[in-house]
């Protein structure tokens, strides 16, 4: 029994915590007391009301006995009298309980309410010594009550304690397990492994496109240990309430990956252990290091492609070491996409400071991602897009494969100044998002510039949109006739988005930096959602 360090406890609160472990039937008097009374008060009016039932009854008896010639003033005033008695009996259900019966009640009651009249001294010493060892009070428990107490809680903690070592060992032979061998078959294994695993996940939240930090877009990438339940990833994905929170997982074995053991013919010794003999072994090649399954959820739904939380996961991984090569893969709803090493991680820190592991950097991640083709809108969709965009002037709209509509306009002043009705942009068929583009001002640096809304996804406006740039490259390519451009999205943090478009091979090239800004811990929060 753990003894409480809060001192200075409301009597009747810790009375009402202390009696149920004690002596029942006072925990029960306690408990029902003033319910009790009332019960009390009620069964002794009904013994009244009955008694007054027998009056009257007797009343009527005499009424018929009595001569009514001779006697009938004496009648009168006898039946006045019992009536007055039986309006008594009825009515008066304020008599006080019998003093004994009251005083008893207050001692009890005492104890609840922390009243004035005290309880007898024997009974409350008692109570005091029991309820020190729940609420840590000042007097004392008999020295051998208190020893045999400590003993029975040192014996207690030592078994709770090789419990816990024993299911450390358990827990940490399943990871290994994990790390090394078949998913499937540890979990089988060590059962209720996924609970333990993830009773910590880490998560990083970094600023992607942003060459400082809080500029960009930012993501929260959550590091797990294998995959898991969608809905409990939309649940962070909420919680965390940015345009999207990433999950990475890294591919490991699995028994699928048998059907590319390579065969080999070794010598191992006979069963004699005097001879040689060949021996066929199967030999399964160990899963890459540098690759991963990744999921991205909004705050809503979850997403099929997404840039920025790509750079988050790619910059994650680089800047921590968890991955040392130049290039990791990402297994994706969208196919897999890579993401590559440019410049930042591998240079030395600027003279005059020294290196530090909580140093927070600009990387610049290349990102490998597919082409996303847009068609040409009907004129009944160009009339619902000027509607929702409040102006008139739309050079061109289309439609994205991933069912988002691209809209230009004549200037970068137009879409910086763009405000949207988000009400009726709730009322797009498929994704729902809208991507407002116009080209870069003759003396800017960037070729275009735009902007992305999505409130179906819960995304009002996005800060800077990778996958929008995969639509976006490929039709100012063709407008500008350059397969190389540089792009800024102008909404309130603003980032900047390199872009290189190779539509022979159908692929999109986005270079931007990322800063990480901070990393925490989820606690217990798979086991929370169930």
């Amino acid at each position: 029994m753990a003894m409480s360090k809060v001192p200075g406890l409301a009597l009747n609160s810790t009375i009402r915590q202390t009696f149920p472990r004690m002596w029942p039937n006072t925990a029960s008097a306690l408990r029902f007391m003033k319910r009790d009374k009332t019960y009390e008060m009620l069964s002794r009016s009904r013994i009244r009301r009955e008694r007054g039932r027998g009056m009257v009854m007797a009343m009527s008896e005499f009424r018929e006995s009595a001569s009514s010639s001779s006697a009938e003033v004496e009648i009168d005033e006898a039946l006045n009298q019992l009536s007055d008695e039986i309006d008594e009996t009825l009515q008066n259900l304020s008599v006080p309980v019998q003093e004994e019966e009251k005083a008893e009640f207050w001692e009890i009651d005492e104890t609840l309410q922390n009243l004035s009249v005290p309880v007898q001294e024997e009974e409350k010493a008692e109570f005091w010594e029991i309820d020190e060892t729940l609420q840590n009070l000042s007097v004392p428990v008999q020295e051998e009550e208190k020893a045999e107490f400590w003993d029975g809680q040192q014996a207690g903690g030592a078994e709770e304690e090789e419990n816990r070592e024993r299911r450390r060992k358990e827990v940490e032979e399943a990871i290994n397990k994990v790390l090394d061998e078949d998913i499937d078959e540890a979990i089988d294994k060590y059962g209720n492994l996924g609970h333990e695993l993830y009773a910590k996940i880490d998560f990083a939240w970094i600023n992607a496109f942003a060459e400082r930090a809080f500029g960009g877009n930012p993501a929260v990438v959550c590091y797990l240990p294998y995959e898991t339940e969608s809905e409990w990833m939309q649940l962070v994905a909420r919680e965390f309430n940015v345009s999207e929170t990433a999950f990475l997982v890294r591919r490991r074995a699995s028994n699928s990956a048998s059907k590319f053991a390579t065969e080999k013919t070794l010598l191992e010794m006979d069963e004699s252990g005097k001879s040689l003999q060949p021996v066929t072994r199967y030999f399964t090649p160990p899963p890459p290091k540098n690759v991963f399954y990744l999921r991205w959820f909004t705050p809503k739904v979850e997403v099929d492609l997404c840039g920025h939380a790509t750079l988050a996961a790619a910059h994650l991984l680089f800047e921590t070491g968890i991955v040392e090569d130049d290039t990791v893969v990402f297994h994706t709803k969208s196919g897999v996409l890579k993401a590559r090493k440019v410049k930042g991680y591998d240079e030395p820190p600027p003279k005059g400071t020294k290196p530090s592991k909580q140093q927070s950097r600009t990387c610049l991640v290349e990102l490998d991602f597919p082409i996303v083709s847009v068609s040409k809108c009907e004129s009944v969709e160009v009339e619902k897009l000027s509607d929702v965009l409040g102006n008139d002037k739309i050079v061109w709209a289309g439609k994205t494969s991933a069912g988002n509509y691209l809209v230009e306009v004549p200037s970068s002043g137009d879409v910086k100044l763009l405000k949207p009705h988000f009400e009726k942009m709730l009322e797009f068929e498929g994704h729902g998002g809208l991507i407002v583009t116009s080209a870069g001002e003759q003396d800017s640096e960037f070729d275009f510039i735009s902007r992305y809304f999505c409130p179906k996804a819960g995304v009002t406006e996005d800060p800077v949109t990778g996958s929008a740039h995969c639509a976006l490259g490929p039709y100012w390519a063709d407008k500008l006739q350059k397969d190389t451009l540089e792009a800024y999205q102008a909404s309130e943090r603003g980032g900047r988005v390199s872009v290189k478009v190779n539509k022979v091979k159908g692929r999109v090239s986005l270079q931007g930096s990322a800063v990480l800004v901070m990393m925490g811990t989820l606690v217990n929060s798979h086991s929370g959602s169930s």
